[in-house]
């Protein structure tokens, strides 16, 4: 049962999505107007790699080069409306978004893992409905770090990083 709440909540993270799929803020870490989490985090990087500034680059770039496999997986999964499988690739990219500087990514995945592991048992179309905005924000995360202009962060030193990969 959807409730006013809920439904409320749905077209607003609707609404988010729509004004935010095409929207690439240029903050200085890449944050998304819509939802306050940087696309990419250079000091959450260095953490995540024990303060290891080429080990950071070399996950960041690793985690760039699956954006694709990750995308079109995740499409296959949504076509299919395999909640099972749409978790299990939100997990994967939750797990490597663990180790790199990428906080929307890793709250999109997150959420979209949670949401397909809630009430498994619900097969019916609306539950796999209801989990469109994460879904789409998932996407949307993964198309915001795909299209990051990445010469705005120097330290990842991108260039040398990708001709060794």
């Amino acid at each position: 049962m959807v409730t006013p709440t809920n439904s409320h909540t749905y077209a607003q993270e609707t609404k988010n999505w729509d004004s935010s799929h095409h929207h690439l803020s240029h903050h200085s870490l890449g944050a998304n107007e819509s939802d306050g989490f940087a696309i990419l985090d250079w000091q959450d990087a260095l953490t995540r790699s024990a303060n290891k500034p080429d080990l950071a680059a070399k996950l960041i770039i690793m985690m760039l080069d699956t954006i694709n496999d990750e995308k079109q997986a995740l499409t296959q999964a949504w076509d299919a409306r395999d909640r099972s499988m749409l978790a299990q690739i939100a997990h994967r990219i939750l797990g490597g978004s663990r180790y790199t500087g990428v906080p929307q990514l890793r709250q999109a995945s997150q959420d979209l893992e949670d949401k397909c592991l809630l009430n498994v048992q619900h097969t019916h179309p609306c539950a796999v409905a209801m989990l469109e905005p994460y879904y789409a924000a998932l996407i949307t995360a993964l198309n915001n770090l795909q299209a990051l202009d990445l010469s705005a962060y120097p330290q990842l030193n991108y260039h040398r990083l990708s001709e060794m990969i």
